[in-house]
């Protein structure tokens, strides 16, 4: 995994910006599906928050994947399963994490395809799952 040394600042900076994004996202999924519905800025700043999150997890993967031996990433769902590989995640988070990724393709380059119930579905989903890859990430940078 020593191809180059990762750098434990920037994977710590990401670390804390997806987590304010999930308390970002928690806070907003408090919120009725009525009160979401009848705010414009509310959705567009879900929308964002969940983007921002999913882009954030990627920079994580990224990174790490940039400084192993594997070969690159030909899509951001294969850097996670690239994860997977080195042993850095279970296939099952792994697995999760890419719907996340499909969600976020839909969202850049399909986004009138998605209705704000679809948006704010998403949103209530326990999102856990990130907070166990992080911890996975976490032990990582202290090895």
């Amino acid at each position: 995994m020593d191809k180059k040394e990762i750098n434990k600042d920037f994977m710590l900076d990401r670390i804390v910006d997806v987590e304010q994004r999930i308390n970002q996202i928690d806070y907003l999924k408090n919120l009725t599906f009525e009160e979401f519905l009848k705010d414009d800025i509310r959705k567009d700043a879900l929308k964002y928050r969940l983007l921002s999150l999913i882009e954030g997890l990627v920079s994580l993967c990224n990174h790490i994947i940039s400084r192993s031996e594997v070969s690159p990433p030909s899509t951001y769902a294969d850097c996670f399963r690239r994860l997977a590989e080195l042993g850095i995640s279970s296939n099952t988070l792994i697995e999760k994490m890419v719907k996340m990724i499909q969600f976020r393709n839909i969202l850049i380059h399909q986004y009138w395809i998605i209705d704000d119930e679809k948006i704010y579905e998403i949103a209530q989903i326990d999102h856990s799952f990130i907070l166990e890859f992080i911890k996975d990430i976490k032990q990582l940078l202290e090895n």
